[in-house]
């Protein structure tokens, strides 16, 4: 298994190519990046094809933010996403995924603040600017942001519902 700190060479007509592996958790447990001279393979934290989903479950959304800005700080030249064509312009679509995400943050907050207090009627809120989301994704999500927000101490659950802290 693959893990941070490891490298490889990959072997191809015109010599050696050095991978070195980053941990970039979130989307999944384990997610890795691999970074080179040509660019960073993402896996599944970009994609060109869509969104990307933080499964509440077994995502974390904290950590995901935290490792697009990582991705990003490193300045690929090209990023390999998981899903779509190759991206050569990546500090923008990196840039893009952040600012969404810390986005969507903000208004599952917003949503708890005006009194939302259960899952539904606060992504009901928080993604009232996307009537084509999946009600049961659009939930999914908001809980994987009200887990970060509890984490970080700004929303409390007592059992009853979601309160801001």
């Amino acid at each position: 298994m693959l893990s941070e700190g490891n490298s490889f060479v990959l072997e191809g007509p015109s010599g050696g190519v050095r991978w070195d592996v980053i941990e970039s958790p979130g989307h999944c447990p384990g997610q890795i990046c691999l970074v080179g001279e040509p660019g960073v393979v993402s896996g599944d934290n970009c994609s060109t094809v869509g969104t990307i989903l933080v499964p509440s479950g077994e995502g974390d959304m904290g950590a995901y933010i935290s490792g697009l800005e990582r991705i990003r700080d490193l300045r690929p030249k090209v990023l390999f996403p998981g899903h779509g064509p190759l991206v050569a312009n990546p500090e923008r679509l990196l840039t893009h995924y952040i600012e969404h995400r810390k986005a969507r943050h903000q208004k599952v907050l917003e949503a708890v603040r005006e009194g939302n207090s259960d899952i539904p009627s606060i992504a009901s809120a928080a993604y009232s600017d996307s009537p084509g989301a999946h009600p049961l994704l659009a939930q999914d999500q908001a809980l994987s942001h009200l887990k970060e927000l509890q984490r970080t101490g700004d929303v409390e659950n007592d059992g009853s519902g979601y309160t801001a802290a």
